[in-house]
């Protein structure tokens, strides 16, 4: 098999166990951001913005911020800390002495960070609940899978961005020309649908609209455009594998040329 799973399970108990030494740190990162996030701008824009698609802003907004908590976890993730383990402290090096193999490092990777953001998104979920913000419990447990498989497919893009960041002072680059413009221009913050058409057809290229075409209405309590769900994964599942190819064959060569 391409992947070992004795090995990923190895590695997965590795970051478990550097986890729970730096719970804190993960904790107020990945959790209050977010949290301040919905309610400053719920609260904040939700009294200038009545309703948005029918709903309270804040109910709207809601499902945006959990899609879009993981472009940031990701982001930093796969970046710094990947960039820290392969580069800085040469971590990876010694596993490859091991019989694990960089495509086991570069999944486990994924999968811890994955794991690790989906917390966030239950905390996020239970204080929405709490403001009212979550008409469909069920349908926002039925999203949770959603944004983990949209976890590793942010996390599978910036890896390749990661694999060149020399220098910290980097990270500003990945920032201001990815995270951000796919954070404001996706829909999280209004309905694409009522945007621009320019702004429509660029919003597709951002992994986090097609996200949120599915997450959205679970979370509201609407029924799921079938077909547009099916296109919706099918290009998150395209791009999660074309991603994870190339950035094994860039830290490959990087490594090992």
């Amino acid at each position: 098999m391409f992947f070992s799973i004795p090995n990923i399970a190895a590695l997965m108990n590795r970051y478990y166990i550097e986890y729970r030494q730096l719970i804190g740190a993960f904790f107020f990162g990945d959790v209050l951001e977010r949290v301040m996030f919905f309610i400053a701008f719920g609260m904040g824009l939700g009294r200038a913005v009545a309703q948005i698609d029918g709903v309270d802003y804040i109910t709207f907004l809601a499902p945006g911020i959990a899609a879009g908590s993981g472009v940031f976890i990701m982001a930093v993730a796969t970046t710094y800390g990947v960039s820290n383990r392969y580069e800085g402290s040469a971590i990876w090096q010694s596993w490859l002495a091991t019989p694990v193999r960089l495509q086991d490092i570069l999944l486990s990777e994924l999968i811890f960070n994955m794991l690790r953001a989906t917390p966030s998104l239950v905390i996020l979920y239970i204080v929405a609940y709490f403001f009212d913000a979550v008409p469909s419990v069920s349908g926002a447990i039925l999203s949770l899978p959603v944004l983990m498989f949209a976890n590793l497919v942010y996390g599978s893009i910036t890896l390749n961005m990661g694999v060149y960041l020399g220098r910290m002072l980097y990270f500003r680059y990945i920032q201001a020309l990815w995270v951000m413009p796919m954070y404001l221009f996706s829909g999280v913050f209004f309905d694409i649908k009522e945007a621009p058409e320019w702004m429509q057809v660029f919003a597709n290229i951002f992994p986090l609209y097609h996200v949120l075409e599915v997450v959205r209405p679970l979370v509201l309590g609407r029924p799921v455009d079938l077909a547009q769900a099916l296109i919706s994964f099918t290009v998150l599942s395209v791009i999660f594998v074309v991603a994870f190819c190339l950035a094994y064959n860039q830290f490959k060569k990087r490594l090992f040329d």
